[in-house]
């Protein structure tokens, strides 16, 4: 599933094609999303400027001259692509946007797990999407004490209570083990006991890391690519996630001996981390 990184690639695509943009014409498929575009979406879409783009946690948020607001979360392998008016269309292709410009962005997703929602831009925050969502990482909200008291609270593992979404935003399984092996932090300790100075450490790693994925495009192990079509590479950057047995990203051990990079299942996810580095 596409995390924070994955998703503001996506936004930073589209933001120069659609910002400012009318949309003249909308096209819905007839196959369902998980949540799938209301009936009078297209009324509500169609001859309205785009005057805002933005991205809260893993959805993206489009704001109409009208006050409308429609909101996209990507699903497992959802994605948009830029076209002239003149492209043809491609399978699974569910919904676009015919611009002013000449412009097509069209959202394909083959596994259907993508969701659109319709509503009111002044209303996002009471939106079921984001009313109980926690404060985005590169928000003023979120800082090293609301992290270390955020995470007080919880008695749970550290990794399993970073992937809360009403905790902070937008993480995901890739960027939580990466962001805790840079902290040195075991993913199994208890949330309840990670200490200030360490909630500062993973705090500052959640944010290098979050920043270091951007700057490569998001990570492309499956279906991410840009609007563009091009791939992230951050997965080349890997430290930890999906390395088992191999060498973690800053090693000085003994593979041989140490067994390298670990993994254990933890809530039904695959964690991935250094045993020498990150202990309990």
């Amino acid at each position: 599933m596409p995390e924070l990184p994955e998703v503001q690639t996506v936004l930073n695509g589209l933001s120069p094609a659609m910002s400012g943009s009318v949309i003249e014409a909308v096209m819905v498929g007839n196959q369902k999303l998980r949540a799938a575009p209301p009936p009078d979406f297209i009324s509500h879409v169609k001859g309205q400027r785009i005057v805002n783009l933005s991205r809260r946690g893993k959805y993206l948020v489009f704001i109409l001259e009208n006050g409308k607001a429609i909101i996209h979360h990507l699903g497992m392998s959802g994605s948009f692509r830029i076209s002239d008016t003149g492209g043809s269309a491609k399978l699974h292709d569910h919904l676009s946007y015919t611009l002013n410009t000449g412009k097509k962005i069209i959202y394909n997703d083959p596994r259907r797990f993508g969701m659109v929602y319709l509503t009111e831009g002044d209303g996002l925050n009471e939106h079921k999407a984001f009313i109980n969502m926690g404060p985005d990482p590169f928000s003023d909200d979120f800082t090293p004490d609301y992290l270390y008291e955020a995470l007080a609270k919880r008695q749970g593992p550290v990794k399993t209570v970073l992937l809360n979404q009403a905790l902070i935003a937008g993480l995901g399984n890739i960027y939580v083990c990466e962001a805790l092996y840079l902290a040195g932090i075991h993913p199994e300790k208890k949330a309840g006991k990670v200490t200030r100075k360490q909630a500062t450490s993973l705090y500052k790693a959640i944010l290098q890391v979050l920043e270091s994925a951007i700057k490569s495009g998001g990570s492309s192990l499956r279906d991410h690519k840009g609007v563009d079509g091009t791939m992230g590479y951050f997965q080349h950057a890997f430290n930890v996630y999906g390395k088992k047995g191999q060498a973690c990203g800053m090693c000085e051990c003994d593979v041989s001996k140490t067994g390298g990079v670990k993994l254990i299942r933890q809530a039904g996810r695959s964690t991935f981390f250094c045993g020498q580095k990150q202990r309990i």
